[in-house]
């Protein structure tokens, strides 16, 4: 049963919050897929890695962007500086500068800002 709880949440994320990606699209770089080596040196990221919306992101020792959809593993650090919809996974900590729908799951340390909604 925990099996499909991890694999349904980021399904679930995507899904609730498709319709409002598409609104806000033009002010964001979609990257399906990013990979992160740290914070500052991340590949396949968009002109403005600020505004960055992912659904499956790989953080070898860390990595940041605005907005993940999906599910995000990191060895270390996971940090977005808006929301999270779906699941954050990291050795250390998960940081989100506002909600998070879904879960985190760390080492140390999992935080948001305001509000964490599970499903």
């Amino acid at each position: 049963m925990k099996r499909y709880a991890l694999i349904l949440i980021p399904i679930l994320a995507i899904s609730k919050f498709g319709a409002a990606e598409e609104k806000t699209k033009s002010n964001y770089s979609y990257v399906p897929v990013n990979i992160s080596i740290l914070p500052s040196i991340p590949v396949g990221v968009g002109r403005h890695p600020d505004r960055t919306v992912s659904n499956l992101a790989i953080n070898i020792l860390g990595g940041t962007r605005s907005r993940l959809m999906g599910l995000e593993i990191g060895g270390v650090a996971n940090l977005e500086s808006e929301y999270v919809a779906g699941m954050q996974i990291s050795g250390v900590v998960n940081a989100s500068g506002n909600s998070v729908y879904g879960a985190q799951i760390a080492g140390v340390f999992n935080g948001t800002w305001t509000t964490v909604t599970d499903y």
